[in-house]
């Protein structure tokens, strides 16, 4: 077994070897053909640069048309196993698998694999694909021998008689026909078969049944035309010889057998070595070289991108629940900080499309260019840059603030941007760039939900700033680029390829006038409303109307981060914040039910006047009529969690861990409960604010706003504090939201330093439950929690948003645990609602609550 493997090993080294022999042996061939020339690299680069953009395009199609002709190959290859497939999956398949054979080599390995990849995935046997292969490597030697009958025998290559040939070039020529007698008897031996023998050939366990005569003949037209086409995208390169097609196309059916011979990839270097020694009798060799490099691009590389582009495209759709996993993750952070990274993005792109327009074009590439458009085109291409890149510069702005409108005029000025250095100076370093951006760009639609006019944003000095830099950076190059020209006012109206200064006086011009008018158009555009933070007098009159309710969300509006709107009498008012076009309420609106309808409709033509999205988040059940009323459309997004306190005894707590972490707390000395009234904590201050940055620090997260408490002295001194203390040291604490008529009881903020014990929180919360029932409160509230069916339900995509909305603060993976850990409680559950205006998509509203809730909260309010 041994010996086996040893003796495997040095046959694959001997193989490798010979196979870097051989590359290195043609590259010594392409050196010393070039050399006999008397040329330089620099000639084959000259050729190069100088072949018609026009050629090179009729080329690239001779070569999709032998690719082409290769999907027959696979057509070919299934019809004999009589297996059907649709031709749109039969041509992906062969097409990436033959860019891959073509460029990396080893057919076997590389296309079969890619074959077999496929095909698997789409019903067929290890023993089928096998076919497949075996008659696709059969029809690409059927139509070398078709081609090779052709060419060789009936129709050698014709050489002029006056031409000089290398002797070793001659012994090639001469074996020709020879070469042609061998194709011909192979062939008819094949096609003798297809008709007489009519069996299935067995090697190892796997069968191969001989091809009938329909296959036979569609594998010489296939091959043929495979052969054909590439040929043809090789002779389209050369310069014009007296070499007639038929005579180059011996020739290259000769350096193409070499090629696949040395098993070299691509045959690199081995092609082009048989072709210099071929052709260079016939034509410069600096020009064969040149058109071989050229052939190199549209046979081989352009295709390959094609076909890696393919196969990525096809392993994403394959693996889409893959990739939306991992998708999903990405989403969790990639919101908060993807708008900031495309606005640098964008303005860099800007940026670059400003510099360019004020470089001079390269007049090889122009030259290029005037030769297949009019100079009309040439110099649109380059004022449209300019507009462009103005226009990127102002967008990037917006795709900071998440402006949805940004998103979409960004993709647009990107693509213009890409157009326009193509064809005002083929300049495909700037293109591929804006291509780049443009493409990372398109698939992040979700990160700019908001719906805002762009004039109506803000721009700080720094970004006016930067935005000034590039402009007049810009100019001075430009000016630096032109500073021997006669600037004349006959300069601004001089159109010709040669005139750079002309175009860069131009783009300036519109680019400057741009800028000019979008600051203008801004300047008399009503800023969007923003949220206005409530001053003293309207949170003290919020507080009046907070300690009359029954239900303790009401204190929230005492964060100061939200709005409040207010009835005539100032017994009730609606808290709301702004999130681009969707003004958003957090729960019905506080006060008596007469007023609450009030305040709701009063809301809602607020929004209306202001082109607004009212979005009531958080409502409850007895409401549920109203909103529907109103012309809403209704959702259940959670269920509010409630234990009733009346029969809670720490003998009757369901569960079996909230039992032991309350004796375990309660019979050690060294943890001390109590609460202490709003007015009687704040000397303690300093010591909760280090509690709750010790607990922000080891949950890894940071405060939150909106529906979530965050840590302000000046909103925690309207309650009073639970704690815990050890060793008369404050190890958590929690402040509780005590509603009218002992309603109900509800836990905000609840914090434990990074030496508190596991479960110390649920000792607080359980110590807070006996504590308020103690005081008569009927209910304490546990929050929200999501759907059990969420999964199933229409808000399945959105439960990432759901989880961060519903419970800013938890740390848990998945929806069900925050469920499941408010179910210790045994608690009775109601459902909660969104009410919505039925025309904002699902995704931009939990998008807006969701930025509103993670939003670092303004920790300071007015005096």
């Amino acid at each position: 077994m041994e010996q086996s493997q040893a003796k495997n090993k040095i046959i694959q080294t001997a193989s490798i070897l010979a196979v870097m022999l051989l590359f290195f042996a043609a590259l010594w061939v392409l050196r010393k053909e070039i050399r006999n020339s008397n040329s330089s690299e620099e000639e084959v680069l000259n050729y190069f640069r100088q072949i018609p953009l026009k050629q090179y395009l009729v080329a690239l199609c001779a070569s999709l048309g032998s690719y082409f002709a290769l999907t027959f190959y696979d057509v070919l290859g299934l019809r004999h196993i009589q297996k059907s497939m649709s031709y749109g999956r039969t041509a992906l398949t062969s097409f990436i698998a033959y860019t891959f054979s073509h460029n990396v080599g080893a057919a076997v390995i590389t296309g079969g694999g890619i074959r077999y990849r496929f095909y698997s995935a789409w019903g067929l046997t290890v023993g089928e694909a096998a076919n497949v292969l075996v008659i696709c490597g059969m029809t690409f030697w059927i139509g070398f021998l078709t081609m090779g009958s052709i060419f060789f025998f009936l129709e050698t290559p014709d050489i002029p008689p006056t031409t000089e040939i290398p002797a070793s070039a001659q012994i090639i020529f001469n074996s020709v026909f020879t070469a042609g007698l061998v194709c011909l008897v192979v062939l008819t031996a094949y096609l003798l078969v297809a008709v007489f023998f009519k069996k299935t050939i067995k090697i190892i366990r796997w069968k191969f049944p001989t091809p009938s005569v329909g296959i036979a003949v569609g594998q010489m037209a296939a091959g043929s035309l495979d052969w054909t086409c590439s040929g043809a995208a090789l002779y389209l390169l050369l310069p014009h010889s007296s070499i007639p097609f038929p005579s180059f196309l011996a020739i290259y059916l000769m350096a193409q057998l070499a090629g696949f011979i040395s098993q070299v990839p691509g045959g690199l270097g081995v092609l082009e070595g048989t072709m210099l020694l071929l052709l260079s009798p016939l034509m410069p060799a600096p020009h064969v070289a040149g058109a071989l490099l050229a052939f190199r691009i549209v046979y081989y590389l352009i295709p390959f991108i094609l076909g890696l582009t393919s196969f990525a495209v096809y392993e994403i759709v394959r693996n889409k629940a893959g990739f939306k996993r991992a998708l999903q993750i990405l989403n969790r952070w990639a919101p908060e900080f993807a708008p900031h990274v495309f606005a640098v993005l964008i303005f860099i792109g800007g940026g670059i499309v400003f510099f360019s327009n004020v470089s001079p074009e390269i007049p090889s590439r122009i030259n290029r260019l005037s030769e297949l458009m009019p100079i009309s085109i040439l110099e649109g291409s380059h004022f449209l840059t300019a507009l462009a890149g103005a226009g990127l510069l102002v967008l990037a702005r917006g795709l900071q603030q998440r402006l949805e409108s940004a998103y979409v005029l960004a993709l647009i000025f990107l693509g213009i941007g890409v157009l326009g250095c193509l064809f005002k100076g083929f300049d495909y370093q700037e293109a591929l760039t804006l291509l780049v951006m443009w493409g990372l760009l398109l698939p992040s639609r979700r990160y700019f939900p908001r719906k805002s006019s762009l004039f109506q944003q803000t721009y700080p000095p720094l970004w006016v700033t930067a935005v000034l830099f590039v402009l007049l950076g810009s100019i001075w190059i430009g000016v630096f680029n032109y500073r021997y020209e006669d600037y004349s006012p006959a300069l601004w109206t001089s159109f010709d390829i040669s005139e750079d200064a002309s175009r860069f006086l131009r783009a300036t011009l519109g680019a400057s006038f741009t800028l000019m008018l979008f600051s203008i158009i801004s300047l008399f555009t009503p800023a969007q409303p923003e949220t206005e933070a409530p001053n003293p007098a309207e949170l003290a009159k919020a507080m009046g109307v907070a300690e009359k309710f029954r239900r303790a969300y009401a204190y929230f509006a005492l964060l100061g981060d939200k709005a409040l709107l207010f009835n005539k009498k100032a017994d009730a008012f609606l808290m709301y914040a702004i999130e681009g076009k969707s003004w958003v309420t957090l729960g019905d609106p506080v006060g008596s039910q007469k007023e609450q309808q009030e305040l709701a409709v009063k809301f809602k033509d607020m929004c209306r006047r202001n082109k607004a999205w009212p979005l009531f988040f958080e409502v409850d059940q007895d409401h549920f009529q109203f909103y529907l009323d109103m012309g809403l459309t209704v959702m259940k997004i959670g269920e509010e969690a409630r234990v009733p306190l009346k029969s809670l005894t720490p003998e009757a707590l369901a569960s079996a861990d909230l039992k032991n972490t309350y004796q375990r707390f309660k019979e050690t000395e060294d943890y001390t409960f109590g609460v202490l009234p709003a007015g009687e904590w704040p000397l303690l201050s300093p010591e909760l604010k280090k509690t709750s940055e010790d607990w922000l620090s080891k949950n890894k997260t940071r405060e939150k706003g909106f529906s979530a408490g965050f840590y302000n002295e000046r909103y925690l001194n309207y309650f009073p504090m639970a704690m815990v203390w050890k060793e008369g040291k404050v190890i958590a604490f929690a402040n509780l939201q005590l509603s009218h008529g002992k309603e109900e009881v509800s836990v905000d903020l609840l914090r434990s330093s990074s030496e508190a014990p596991q479960h110390l929180e649920d000792y607080l919360i359980l110590e807070v439950m006996f504590w308020s029932k103690e005081r008569g409160f009927k209910w304490f509230n546990l929050g929200t929690a999501p759907l059990l069916d969420a999964d199933e339900s229409p808000l399945a995509p959105f439960k990432d948003q759901l989880k961060d909305i519903l419970s800013p603060y938890e740390t848990v993976p998945h929806l069900h645990e925050i469920r499941k850990a408010k179910e210790r409680f045994n608690p009775e559950w109601s459902p909660k609602y969104l009410a919505a205006s039925g025309n904002i998509p699902l995704a931009v509203a939990f998008n807006n609550i969701r930025s509103l809730v993670s939003k670092v909260p303004h920790l300071g309010i007015p005096k």
